[in-house]
Protein backbone atom coordinates (compact mmCIF):
# COMPACT_ATOMS: atom_id res chain seq x y z
CA UNK A 1 0.00 0.00 0.00
CA UNK A 2 2.74 2.48 0.92
CA UNK A 3 4.75 1.28 -2.05
CA UNK A 4 1.90 2.38 -4.33
CA UNK A 5 2.21 5.99 -3.17
CA UNK A 6 5.95 6.12 -2.46
CA UNK A 7 6.46 9.08 -4.81
CA UNK A 8 3.41 11.03 -3.65
CA UNK A 9 5.27 13.50 -1.37
CA UNK A 10 7.61 14.43 -4.24
CA UNK A 11 4.74 14.67 -6.72
CA UNK A 12 2.79 16.76 -4.23
CA UNK A 13 5.61 19.29 -3.96
CA UNK A 14 5.95 19.42 -7.75
CA UNK A 15 2.22 20.00 -8.21
CA UNK A 16 2.19 22.74 -5.60
CA UNK A 17 5.17 24.49 -7.19
CA UNK A 18 3.48 24.23 -10.59
CA UNK A 19 0.19 25.52 -9.17
CA UNK A 20 -1.68 22.38 -10.25
CA UNK A 21 -4.43 22.56 -7.66
CA UNK A 22 -6.44 19.57 -8.85
CA UNK A 23 -3.45 17.22 -8.98
CA UNK A 24 -2.22 18.38 -5.56
CA UNK A 25 -5.70 17.93 -4.07
CA UNK A 26 -5.90 14.42 -5.56
CA UNK A 27 -2.56 13.45 -4.01
CA UNK A 28 -3.69 14.68 -0.58
CA UNK A 29 -6.94 12.76 -1.00
CA UNK A 30 -5.01 9.59 -1.87
CA UNK A 31 -2.68 10.12 1.11
CA UNK A 32 -5.69 10.47 3.41
CA UNK A 33 -7.03 7.14 2.15
CA UNK A 34 -3.71 5.35 2.64
CA UNK A 35 -3.17 6.92 6.05
CA UNK A 36 -6.64 5.86 7.12
CA UNK A 37 -6.04 2.28 5.97
CA UNK A 38 -2.78 1.92 7.90
CA UNK A 39 -3.88 3.86 10.98
CA UNK A 40 -1.47 6.76 10.46
CA UNK A 41 -3.53 9.46 12.14
CA UNK A 42 -0.86 12.18 12.02
CA UNK A 43 -0.34 11.65 8.29
CA UNK A 44 -4.10 11.65 7.78
CA UNK A 45 -4.48 14.93 9.68
CA UNK A 46 -1.66 16.61 7.77
CA UNK A 47 -3.03 15.45 4.41
CA UNK A 48 -6.52 16.63 5.38
CA UNK A 49 -5.17 20.03 6.47
CA UNK A 50 -3.22 20.44 3.26
CA UNK A 51 -6.23 19.36 1.20
CA UNK A 52 -8.26 22.04 2.96
CA UNK A 53 -5.59 24.69 2.35
CA UNK A 54 -5.31 23.73 -1.33
CA UNK A 55 -9.06 23.85 -1.90
CA UNK A 56 -9.24 27.21 -0.10
CA UNK A 57 -6.55 28.60 -2.41
CA UNK A 58 -3.99 28.83 0.38
CA UNK A 59 -1.23 26.60 -1.02
CA UNK A 60 1.39 29.13 0.08
CA UNK A 61 0.13 29.55 3.64
CA UNK A 62 2.09 28.73 6.78
CA UNK A 63 -0.47 26.02 7.57
CA UNK A 64 0.04 24.47 4.14
CA UNK A 65 3.81 24.42 4.58
CA UNK A 66 3.49 22.90 8.05
CA UNK A 67 1.20 20.22 6.61
CA UNK A 68 3.69 19.50 3.81
CA UNK A 69 6.52 19.19 6.33
CA UNK A 70 4.42 16.86 8.47
CA UNK A 71 3.45 14.73 5.46
CA UNK A 72 7.10 14.36 4.48
CA UNK A 73 8.18 13.47 8.02
CA UNK A 74 5.34 11.03 8.65
CA UNK A 75 5.71 9.36 5.27
CA UNK A 76 9.43 8.86 5.87
CA UNK A 77 8.76 7.37 9.31
CA UNK A 78 6.10 5.02 7.94
CA UNK A 79 8.45 3.77 5.26
CA UNK A 80 11.22 3.24 7.81
CA UNK A 81 8.83 1.31 10.04
CA UNK A 82 7.73 -0.79 7.09
CA UNK A 83 11.34 -1.70 6.35
CA UNK A 84 11.98 -2.66 9.97
CA UNK A 85 8.86 -4.82 10.05
CA UNK A 86 9.34 -6.35 6.59
CA UNK A 87 10.68 -9.69 7.92
CA UNK A 88 7.48 -10.17 9.93
CA UNK A 89 5.02 -9.03 7.29
CA UNK A 90 3.33 -11.67 5.21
Amino acid sequence: MLTHCKDDPVKLSQYIIAGDIEAAAQITHDLMAVASMVGASTLFGAARQLNHEIRAGNMGSVQAQEAIDSINTEFLQLNESREILRPWLV
